[in-house]
């Protein structure tokens, strides 16, 4: 099966999706401000380290980079995956922000006062999560946070990195941690994605973060290429969907 970069069958192998997302004129954000707050720093250092205890190994330097680079070795070691790999950073997740804080929070907020427990959250991912996906700023109602540009689904120039490695075990871990539901909706047109807390994700069949081919700058599907500009195969592996999805 041969698909166009709109996800259009047309019968042979997969046509390598077009970069998308902002024009490669348009500089990155200046992310050195994020990088260097002390509390960015510590989260950074935090989540790094969690993600070495998942894979048992240790790297040196603590940053952005690192952390890419260890999230693309979770979804190897799983061999892509991705209900194992969903697990899997739900548990790093769990390692990060686990311990009594999310019991407290469920049984004290999102149980009584679910609004507020929505807006709370809102407000702790805007402010801890801008060394991750860049700028980001608050709907009016307090319940959305809208990232601008989203630095970690740039970086890592995959759909399966976004899909299988934040958006799935983010939303379970509110869920399921903290009693929040939440949706994230990633635009793959132009990398920028909305948190919205308060409201349920879709079915995978209904969630239109599925069914997206992957990036012409997707590691893997680099690597697939082939003389004639297509891939091996029908998808590259870092493909998004479980299992028991449709293709």
């Amino acid at each position: 099966m041969m698909v166009s970069s709109e996800g259009q069958v047309l019968g042979g192998s997969v046509a390598p999706r077009q970069r998308r997302g902002p024009p490669v004129s348009v500089p990155e954000p200046d992310y050195s401000k994020y990088d260097e707050n002390i509390l960015n720093l510590f989260l950074m250092a935090r989540f790094q380290r969690a993600l070495e205890r998942e894979l048992d190994m240790a790297t040196e330097d603590v940053g952005f980079d690192q952390i890419v680079s260890l999230s693309h070795k979770i979804r190897s070691q799983y061999n892509h995956d991705p209900l194992v790999v969903r697990r899997r950073v739900e548990a790093v997740f769990d390692d990060v922000f686990g311990g009594v804080l999310p019991v407290l929070y469920k049984s004290i907020f999102a149980e009584r006062v679910p609004r507020i427990s929505e807006q709370l959250a809102a407000i702790a991912t805007s402010i801890g999560s801008q060394w991750l996906m860049g700028p980001n700023h608050l709907t009016t109602q307090m319940r959305t946070v809208e990232i601008e540009r989203c630095r970690f689904l740039e970086s890592s120039g995959c759909v399966n990195a976004c899909v299988n490695g934040c958006k799935k075990p983010t939303e379970a871990f509110m869920s399921n941690a903290m009693g929040v539901d939440l949706y994230i909706e990633p635009n793959y047109e132009d990398f920028s994605c909305k948190f919205q807390f308060g409201q349920k994700p879709p079915a995978e069949s209904d969630d239109p973060a599925f069914g997206e081919p992957c990036f012409l700058q997707c590691p893997t599907a680099t690597r697939a290429m082939k003389s004639d500009g297509f891939l091996l195969g029908s998808k590259c592996e870092n493909t998004p969907f479980s299992p028991t999805g449709d293709f």
